[in-house]
């Protein structure tokens, strides 16, 4: 259960930080507008 739960939250973390990236470059783009 250890395992399975630890694999879980790695791939959690892994797509936050997809996200994070696509949230980052947005900000990016609307300060460049701004």
């Amino acid at each position: 259960y250890i395992i399975c739960s630890s694999l879980l939250t790695i791939l959690i973390w892994i797509k936050h930080k997809d996200n994070i990236k696509r949230l980052l470059k947005g900000e990016e783009k609307t300060w460049r507008k701004v």
